[in-house]
Order: C-alpha cells, then structure tokens, then sequence
C-alpha cells in the first residue's frame, strides 16, 4: 500500500503522487483489478492514531482493496488539497478523518459531482447537505462527554464543598472537541458545586498537555479534577503532576478518553480514574461501509458502543489492548 505525507513539501508530494499514480493515456489501461480508495489521515500524534490508522489499513489489505494514503499537517488546507489530488485521481470511493468540523461543503461537493462517495472517519463534519457525505463511522463524542461527567460526579458525590475542574481539550474546531466539551458541560453545568475553572486546547498531544498543566500548576493552582480529552494528554498531564511533586489519583483525580495500554496501566494503579473507551479499531466497520458504496448500495452511520472502564472494571486483569 501506498503512504505519501502531506504537510510543508505538499507540492512536492503531490508532484510524485501524480508522477507514480497517474493513469496513462497511451494505451487504455485494462480495468483495475481491485477498487481503490483513497485515505486522508492526520499525521500521528500518539499510539491511538497509529492504531487506528493501522487498522485501516490492515481491513483494506484483508478484503483486497487498494489503499492510497495521505498523511497531512494538522491543517485543514492540506486535507482539502490532498482530498483535490483523490478527486483528480479518480478513486473508487474516500475516507477521510477531518482535522476540524466545518468548512468543507466545496471540496465534498466537488468529491459528489465527480460521483466519489465520501467516508467520515471517526470526526465528524458540519456540512449544508449532508448527502454530501456518503457515511460516518465514529463514535457518539456527546455521549463519551456525559459518561466522563458521570464517572466525575461519582468521584466526587460524597464532598459537599466545590470541585476544580481543568479540561484539557483536543483540535480547536474539532468534532470530538467540540461534542466532548459539550457532554461534559451538559452535566456539570447543572450542580453549582462543579466549576470547570480552566478549559485550553492541547491538540490531542503528551507535550502540549505536559507542558500546559505543569504552566497552570506553577501558578499554585492546583485543581480537584482534570478531564483530558485524550490519553495522551492525560497522560503528560500527570507527568507535570509528579515532577512538581504531586500524586495523580490522590491530589487531582484524573479521568480520560481512549484506552490505550499506559492509560490503563496508570488506571490499575490507581493514578487515573476512569477512562471513557475510544476503540481506535475502525477499520472492518469502514470497509464494510466502503464495499457496500462500491456495491450501489446506502449504508447508515456506523456509531461505536461505548464503555467506561473504572479500577473495578479491571480487577481481573488489563485487557490487551495492541496500542
């Protein structure tokens, strides 16, 4: 399979997409052996992304579908120009993961009248027609942001003062940001004893995170609760906690989203919480949807089930989890 990055080479990169993929004109090509579908990812930013790349492709590769992978800056500018390149190219059908929610009705519109079905993968986006996306696979962000505000209210449901919250946010303008942060309010906002004393985006990322919270607590604030968006996040968040001598699970409770194998080793520890799963393991579920485009046919949203998992919900054991 093929993997050309996107980002500050983007004319270069596109130069040799088209140098290597280009039909020939002379002579006719015989038809392809196997559909091909173009994937537009977001340049990794911790194992889950890895993982959840790497399950799409290994879907694609088991059901014989070639698959053509941009990896992009975090910018919706060079998603939009390698979706344009896809377009160009005629592929059977894209999936794409939308760095942001809005601003994508011309490209997709160009995607539908070049008769290319559309795939959202795992963030969703804010469009005037939605049948110019052919399909969502992903996951109920609303719902994950009120499971989280749950598992805090829990934490806390024996302390009658107020409670400090930090949140931790991905992308600025992302679905999962946007829909989290929102769940989460939803319930907090309705009992005055939850304060979420601090909200700033730190893109999904350990060093942003680290960084940011290690800033926030050398002011000598020092919150009763941090909600990450990510594990990730959660994760460099308590690393700042303990080089500034603080005890993640004792000093700050600490609750996350994802579920990869550190996150849920600190979990078992008791330095976090509880973690809202994100099972980064889309790929059969978008390659069904993407074989049932290329059969004519109209398939619905795909929405992931969720689970929280709690220090009791792993007594027995972590369950493996591959990223």
């Amino acid at each position: 399979m093929k993997r050309i990055a996107i980002g500050a080479g983007l004319a270069l990169c596109l130069a040799a997409l088209f140098f290597f993929l280009k039909p020939a004109s002379q002579p006719p090509q015989e038809p392809k052996a196997a559909p091909v579908v173009g994937y537009v990812d977001i340049l990794s930013e911790s194992s889950w992304r890895d993982r959840l790349s790497a399950s799409i492709r290994e879907a694609a590769q088991a059901r014989g579908i070639q698959l053509l992978t941009l990896e992009c800056d975090r910018t919706q500018n060079a998603q939009i120009q390698a979706l344009r390149s896809l377009i160009t190219y005629q592929v059977d059908a894209i999936v794409f993961t939308p760095v942001v929610l809005s601003g994508w009705d011309n490209v997709l519109e160009e995607a539908r009248a070049a008769g290319i079905p559309v795939i959202v993968v795992e963030r969703s986006v804010k469009i005037s027609d939605g049948d110019k996306v052919a399909a969502y696979v992903g996951y109920d962000y609303k719902l994950q942001g009120e499971l989280a505000a749950l598992q805090l209210m829990t934490a806390f449901r024996d302390r009658e003062d107020g409670v400090d919250v930090v949140e931790l946010l991905g992308t600025v303008g992302a679905s999962n940001t946007v829909e989290r942060s929102g769940g989460i309010r939803s319930l907090l906002g309705k009992d005055e004893k939850y304060q979420i004393r601090y909200s700033v985006n730190c893109d999904f990322m350990f060093s942003k995170a680290k960084e940011t919270f290690r800033i926030y607590l050398r002011n000598d604030r020092c919150p009763d609760a941090l909600i990450a968006h990510s594990d990730a996040m959660a994760l460099g968040a308590m690393e700042a906690m303990k080089e500034l001598g603080l005890e993640p699970g004792k000093d700050i409770v600490v609750i996350s989203f994802g579920g990869q194998q550190e996150a849920l080793e600190a979990l078992e520890a008791g330095e976090i919480y509880a973690i809202v799963e994100t099972d980064p393991n889309l790929g059969p579920a978008v390659m069904d949807t993407v074989e049932a485009l290329l059969r004519g046919e109209n398939p619905e949203d795909m929405v992931m089930e969720e689970q929280v998992f709690t220090g009791e919900s792993i007594r027995d054991g972590i369950p493996a989890r591959g990223y």
